[in-house]
């Protein structure tokens, strides 16, 4: 059941999206809601008053997708409601000027839509002078797609406060602008915690300036001590050691990001249906990474029918194979195969006897992960 929190019911129009659908008009607040009835508003129908200017020019002019308007009103309803587009086209304007493309433009709309409510003269444009004084030009649009809500920040004395406690830490010039670009959330989190992160990096064995150590701030942001203790805690419990568990942190942060459910499923297939020990799961962490049912599985079905018919070399270690990418691997081992057709059937899971016995380990690693969430925290 649609929710309208206006006077008039609004009256239906043809609108050229994607789908041929039409915009809702939202409600005032997201409180007013509760979440079931949210997620049936966002799943439902779209309707919009005559003149939905915003919209319009989000989509005939940034080609915006209907659901990407949904996720930007529903932070902004009022945009919808919008009887000029002056100063949201003075915005965008703005920004095409600093080099982003349409999809950083869509991207900082979602992210930020009350972004397009302030002054672009004097709340924004000061601002990104500001931030081109220490970030290289190229970087600039990286930085604002990444954290558009730094807009929201005062000039002074938030952001300039900002920048110059990161140069007290050392970051100077190129190191300071590739920190900021990479990294733009460290211009909105406190100076206590911006010091707890960096020395977390630098635990792990990054050296403060590296690219690494940027990757693995990343990573870290938004994580407390007390989930990220739970979180290699958690890896112990998977079997690594110690000094494993700092190696994995230190050679792929991106770990303390995934679920435990993904990293449970992949270590123990790796481990007990592929034969690699945890020291191979530590010198490949990328095996963390990726899909265990997209790629690791008919991946190691190939590369098992490959060793039983003589045709792999001795030297060449599952890990290797499963990192090659997509079109390298099938060009490699499988199409250029003189039973490739075959091996075709047994990378899609066929003629594999196997395969039930994976299918039915992987449904019940997939039921076991509420228990698994449940106890991690």
């Amino acid at each position: 059941m649609a929710i309208q929190l206006i006077s008039k019911p609004p009256r239906l129009i043809q609108l050229p999206l994607t789908t041929h659908q039409h915009l809702e008009t939202l409600p005032s607040s997201r409180s007013a809601i509760n979440t079931r009835k949210f997620a049936i508003f966002c799943a439902g129908p779209l309707e919009t008053p005559d003149k939905s200017l915003v919209t319009q020019l989000l989509v005939n002019k940034y080609e915006f997708t209907e659901r990407s308007i949904r996720r930007a009103l529903r932070h902004c309803p009022k945009m919808l409601h919008s009887t000029s587009t002056q100063n949201l086209e003075q915005v965008l304007e703005l920004l095409e000027s600093y080099g982003l493309t349409p999809l950083q433009i869509r991207r900082v709309v979602v992210c930020n839509p009350r972004l397009f409510e302030l002054n672009p003269k004097k709340n924004i444009k000061p601002k990104l002078s500001f931030l081109k004084t220490i970030v290289k030009e190229k970087d600039i649009p990286k930085l604002i797609s990444l954290n558009p809500r730094l807009f929201n920040l005062s000039l002074e004395p938030r952001l300039k406060n900002a920048v110059s406690f990161l140069q007290k830490c050392g970051f100077e010039g190129e190191e300071l602008s590739f920190m900021v670009a990479t990294v733009p959330k460290l211009l909105t989190v406190s100076e206590a915690n911006a010091v707890r992160l960096f020395n977390q990096v630098e635990a792990f064995g990054h050296k403060k300036g590296s690219p690494m150590f940027a990757v693995s701030l990343r990573s870290l942001m938004g994580i407390s001590n007390d989930y990220l203790e739970k979180k290699l805690c958690f890896l112990y419990r998977l079997g690594f050691s110690k000094e494993q568990v700092l190696v994995l942190c230190r050679r792929k942060p991106q770990i303390l990001e995934f679920s435990r459910g993904k990293m449970k499923r992949n270590v123990e297939f790796l481990v007990n249906y592929a034969g690699l020990p945890l020291s191979e799961i530590v010198k490949y962490p990328h095996l963390l990474a990726y899909s265990l049912e997209a790629r690791i599985i008919p991946r190691q079905r190939v590369f098992e029918a490959l060793k039983s018919m003589g045709a792999i070399k001795r030297t060449k270690s599952f890990p290797q194979i499963v990192m090659l990418n997509e079109e390298r691997f099938m060009e490699k081992y499988v199409i250029s195969n003189a039973k490739s057709s075959y091996l075709l059937n047994v990378f899609k899971g066929k003629n594999d006897t196997e395969f039930a016995d994976r299918q039915e380990y992987l449904m019940s690693m997939v039921e076991n992960d509420y228990q698994l969430q449940y106890d991690f925290f």
